[in-house]
């Protein structure tokens, strides 16, 4: 179980000078760059804020300037946590209109609150990276070799990926200096230039003049949105998530009170506990799509709503769905990425970024060197997800657990499935590494993982649903911290072993 102990502390922000803290993100380049920020003296939000910078760079296929994304915070001070939300929206109802360059914004509005490094500081190691080269890491070989068939169509990405005629594989050299020309003038202009100065004008014109649509008013305009939060319940422990998409966010939100409040996972058997998850993932897609039918919004059900959404379960046997939920099968690939840190402070973000498909629409923006994003996919269609969670006691003001996970839909019930197990008592390795499930595709199917453990699959199928094996269940990193931060920095911190990431600490 995750501890909920210790006694409050007032005062100024304590920082210990034995530890730095940590981060975990899906590229490694990003990770060791986080990890210098910390070691600097950094916070933890100036590890993340480099780190997606770093990834802007590293990691085209999922993260860049043109894209968008969320973060969930804890303020150790405040108590509380909150989320900041920059989704990369249509610049306008035009059917040719591109997504704005929201994460820009975004990350200059959650270090303006919580950073302590200069942000132009955090700037410079991307910038260096796209000057001088980066060799492209297994995950961007990945992600190039995933969207093979259509990089070398587009003159831009053929240009980007594929420079010699062949496309980019792992330890190839990756520089791009328009790249590094935007980031350069962004650190010593402001970001605002890319929003309400030239640069803005600049983007609007050559995106018309390309068959797009940008108004400047659109980039002028923009504001990242915070919002604070009141959480979820998580035993004695209170769990904020961020999230890049509305509908996986609804969802997610659903399925955690679904199984925490109204029915305890924890409580559940081991033999039971795939069901219940399969269960209510069900019910939570039918219940969120009945809400968008109705009345067109989108949100997470009310407990009162979720305990009228489970009842009749029967922890026996199924109840056909009828109605197929809203996400695909277990599909996934590039378009969405993460990154998490924590300080010595006791500080936690855990962001997610998204270009809204994989590499974006495929086009740069001209003269400017980043992939332009298309608008975000309509609800229910397949789509980057990505999701970010901290996990805190309002009492002893101790941090004790950092979770962020990217893919398609499927990986909104991984990170869910992990930070229940951890909850339950299970090694936070092994929670991200056991065989995961997914709901989604046709009514009342699910999809396990290869390795999923036979037993589980016949109980499955004996209770009614038709199970098949799928290939993508998204990727899951977290950081638990059982005593609690920063009265203990005895953290473990696991990368999804499905993925290529990397895991530092200060420790």
């Amino acid at each position: 179980m995750l501890a909920a102990c210790g006694n409050p502390e007032t005062g100024a922000r304590r920082v210990n000078p034995d530890f730095i803290g940590g981060a975990v993100s899906e590229e490694p380049r990003s990770a060791l760059i986080a990890r210098e920020v910390l070691a600097g003296g950094g916070s933890a939000v100036d590890a993340v804020v480099a780190g997606y910078f770093a990834m802007a760079v590293t990691l085209p296929s999922s993260v860049g300037l043109g894209g968008g994304g969320s973060c969930a915070v804890y303020d150790r001070d405040k108590r509380t946590g909150e989320i900041i939300e920059f989704p990369a929206l249509a610049a306008s109802s035009a059917p040719n209109a591109v997504a704005i360059p929201a994460a820009p914004r975004g990350l200059y509005a959650l270090h303006a609150r919580y950073g302590v490094t200069p942000f132009t500081n955090l700037m410079i190691p991307a910038e260096r990276l796209a000057r001088f080269g980066e060799p492209v890491s297994r995950k961007l070989a990945n992600d190039i070799a995933f969207a093979s068939r259509v990089l070398p169509q587009i003159p831009d990405t053929r240009e980007m990926f594929a420079p010699n005629g062949r496309l980019a594989v792992e330890r190839d050299m990756l520089t791009q200096f328009d790249l590094a020309a935007t980031l350069g003038r962004l650190r010593s202009v402001g970001i605002g230039d890319l929003y309400n100065g030239q640069m803005a004008r600049d983007l609007s014109r050559m995106i018309e003049a390309s068959g797009g649509a940008l108004p400047y008013e659109a980039l002028r305009d923009y504001v990242p949105t915070w919002r604070p939060s009141p959480g979820l319940k998580a035993g004695n422990n209170t769990l904020v998530m961020a999230s890049t998409d509305t509908v996986s966010a609804a969802y997610a939100e659903t399925v955690w009170r679904m199984l925490t409040e109204v029915r305890a996972y924890e409580s559940a058997s081991a033999e039971e506990q795939p069901h219940l998850l399969a269960e209510a993932s069900m019910r939570a897609h039918a219940a969120i799509a009945a809400l968008i039918r109705d009345s067109g919004t989108v949100r997470a059900l009310t407990l009162a709503e979720a305990r009228s959404a489970m009842a009749g379960y029967d922890p026996a046997r199924h109840q056909p769905a009828g109605t197929p939920p809203l996400s695909a099968p277990a599909e996934g690939g590039p378009g969405a990425a993460s990154i998490l840190a924590y300080d010595s402070a006791g500080q936690l973000v855990s962001c997610a970024f998204t270009m809204n498909a994989p590499f974006g629409t495929l086009r740069k923006a001209p003269g400017l060197g980043f992939l332009v994003a298309p608008p975000p996919a309509p609800p229910g269609r397949s789509a980057p997800v990505g999701h970010g969670i901290v996990m805190f006691n309002e009492n002893s003001r101790n941090g004790y657990y950092l979770a962020a996970g990217s893919g398609g839909f499927p990986a909104s019930l991984a990170i869910l499935r992990g930070t229940l197990d951890v909850l339950d008592g299970m090694d936070v390795a092994q929670a991200i590494s056991r065989p995961r499930q997914h709901v989604g595709g046709a009514p009342d199917a699910v999809w396990v993982e290869p390795g999923m453990p036979e037993a589980v699959t016949q109980s499955l199928t004996r209770r009614g649903y038709s199970v098949d094996q799928g290939r993508h269940f998204g990727r899951v990193q977290a950081v638990h911290c059982p005593v609690g931060l920063p009265n203990d920095y005895s953290c473990t911190r696991v990368p999804d072993p499905r993925g290529n990431g990397l895991a530092v600490s200060g420790d």
